[in-house]
């Protein structure tokens, strides 16, 4: 299969959010008036990389509602990727500093990592050694979400220009063996199952999706697919000849499993490790959760849905909040509300002057 390497790169960097091009001015002499070129010339042009500013990723970052680890269990599945927890760390206003920090990476105020310091020192306390790996973690996780939900919709907006979508994973020898197995594989862009592999789909996950159109496969894929949605064609794991590109049909058939087809016959699990910080169920491109959608999830298991709700009324995280205040919307009307009070109340503030001081602050 032949994907273009200048559109991969392009996609990859260009068009993923978290990255913002940079031309650099070139310090090549000009040549002489009376010397011609010979032959094909080159502009070397330096490119650097750095992360853009992004206001919807600092928006759901910044939004995650604080909580603790014992709160983070009772949660269900589909909430975690949505609450902001670290695990031996109770105090709110620690955890509410951390999430601060996260959240100034996509606003631009502070780089990769200023953040990853002085999130390590704010953790030394309660972590010791394992501060700064245990920051590294939150970074990559937070980051990467926030970036992906804004990523998912716009990709879900350009499905008319790039039907397909791409998996990529980094290459090297940190990638889990289940993501490794999806690397460069291509489904129907925004197929169902993308709800269960779209990065990050597992914890510290680093993958990419690169949205490719039709022309980019090879001759003969092209002709597969197009025949497969002709005559509605499902294969066998077994029967397949394409290693990368998957129909409708398979893509469907995948998604119910929960594994990956192989062409070889075997198959692979698309289940995420099963760690409490893990989020299978969340969905792509959302920011946050509402009781709609955990009660259209539970409708045919009432039983689980009632327990939850009550536990939901009585459990309280920050600032006196009840998980059901946060699910119902009035948590951000209430914080919201909050920092306007304060902001009026600075702004309704005098400097007063001190016998024998100066009318700045003091403080």
């Amino acid at each position: 299969m032949r994907v273009l390497a200048r559109r991969w790169w392009l996609q990859k960097f260009l068009g993923c959010d978290p990255w913002e091009l940079k031309r650099l001015r070139t310090t090549a002499p000009p040549l002489p008036k009376d010397c011609a070129p010979v032959g094909p010339t080159v502009r070397i042009t330096m490119i650097t990389f750095a992360l853009l500013p992004h206001a919807e990723a600092v928006a759901r970052t910044a939004g995650l509602p604080l909580v603790t680890r014992e709160v983070m269990e009772g949660l269900l599945p589909e909430l975690r990727a949505y609450a902001f927890c670290i695990s031996g760390v109770d105090a709110f206003d620690q955890l509410a500093r951390a999430r601060d920090l996260i959240a100034a990476v996509p606003a631009g105020t502070k780089t990769w990592d200023q953040a990853k310091t002085a999130i390590a020192a704010e953790l030394e306390g309660a972590l010791g050694e394992g501060a700064e790996r245990r920051a590294e973690l939150l970074l990559r996780t937070h980051t990467f979400r926030g970036y992906a939900a804004s990523r998912y919709r716009t990709l879900m907006a350009q499905r008319e220009v790039f039907p397909l979508w791409q998996y990529s994973t980094h290459g090297d020898g940190n990638v889990r063996p289940s993501h490794a197995a999806l690397n460069g594989k291509i489904f129907p862009a925004g197929h169902p199952i993308w709800q269960r592999i779209f990065p990050p789909w597992d914890w510290g996950c680093r993958c990419l999706v690169v949205p490719i159109t039709q022309e980019d496969l090879d001759p003969d894929e092209q002709e597969r697919l197009k025949a497969a949605r002709d005559a509605e064609e499902t294969l066998l794991p077994g029967q397949r000849y394409s290693s990368n590109v998957y129909t409708e049909a398979e893509a469907t058939a995948m998604h119910a499993a929960g594994r990956l087809y192989l062409p070889n016959g075997q198959t692979v699990s698309l289940m995420p490790s099963q760690t409490w910080g893990d989020s299978p169920w969340s969905v792509p491109g959302t920011v946050q959760h509402t009781w709609a959608m955990i009660r259209e999830r539970y409708a045919k298991d009432p039983e689980v849905l009632a327990a939850f709700e009550a536990w939901a009324r009585a459990t309280v995280i920050e600032g006196n909040l009840t998980v059901a205040d946060w699910l119902s919307g009035s948590a951000v009307k209430i914080k919201k509300a909050v920092k306007k009070a304060k902001k009026a109340a600075k702004k309704d503030t005098f400097p007063v002057r001190k016998l024998g001081g100066s009318t700045k602050d003091s403080a």
